[in-house]
């Protein structure tokens, strides 16, 4: 793998202000996240060109409905991988957020290994997930990986990309709904940040609500 270009998951039911949860919930797409996810697909197809390339998502509801919609525009479907799920919130997953926040474990140290809700993972735990997963497909025949996955997974498939360990305590990386980030082995042997965070693709979209 010379190349790789990470997606979070479009908006889904959990990101729009109502009292849902995220992690391993059942969120589906909004009608603006469907929207989102084929936008960016137009634009994947553009950056992609006609180069092979092996394309994977997480199996989490919303990530997959994201790769699909993605996928109309590209020339093959996406693999699903538990190994790219979100981090795993336990008895948390279906809860609304009240719920959640009654269920909720204070803050331990060290906090990589804090689990926020019984039968949650802790951040290393999903970090060390995601790791063997992108160890497990480094070595495809393909030079280009595109991955859809979630807010803290795609952070942790960052870190995996740049060889810090135990998940980069205390580095973190914004990462927008559908936002494009891209990543390569310049001829120096460097693993380069080429694109980061990139939603320049959803501003039809930003368009249309201001014209409302």
């Amino acid at each position: 793998m010379n190349e790789l270009i990470i997606v979070r998951h479009a908006e889904g039911e959990h990101m729009t202000g109502n009292d849902k949860t995220g992690g391993w919930s059942d969120a589906r797409l909004t009608e603006r996240g469907w929207r989102q996810a084929r936008l960016t697909g137009t634009r994947l197809a553009e950056i992609i060109g006609g180069r092979p390339y092996q394309f994977y998502c997480s199996d989490i509801v919303r990530a997959h409905e994201t790769a699909l919609g993605i996928a109309e525009s590209l020339d093959i479907q996406p693999v699903p991988a538990e190994g790219l799920r979100e981090l795993n919130n336990g008895v948390a997953a279906g809860m609304t957020k009240s719920e959640a926040e009654k269920a909720a474990i204070p803050i331990t140290e060290p906090i990589l290994d804090w689990t926020p809700y019984p039968e949650a993972e802790s951040w290393r735990t999903m970090s060390e997930r995601v790791t063997t997963f992108m160890d497990g497909v480094s070595d495809d025949p393909h030079d280009l990986t595109l991955v859809v996955t979630h807010g803290g997974s795609g952070n942790a498939v960052v870190h995996w990309w740049l060889g810090l360990a135990c998940g980069g305590q205390n580095t973190a990386y914004d990462l927008d709904a559908c936002s494009i980030s891209m990543f390569r082995i310049s001829s120096y042997g460097e693993r380069t940040i080429a694109r980061l965070n990139d939603i320049s693709h959803l501003d039809l979209l930003k368009e249309e609500c201001q014209g409302e």
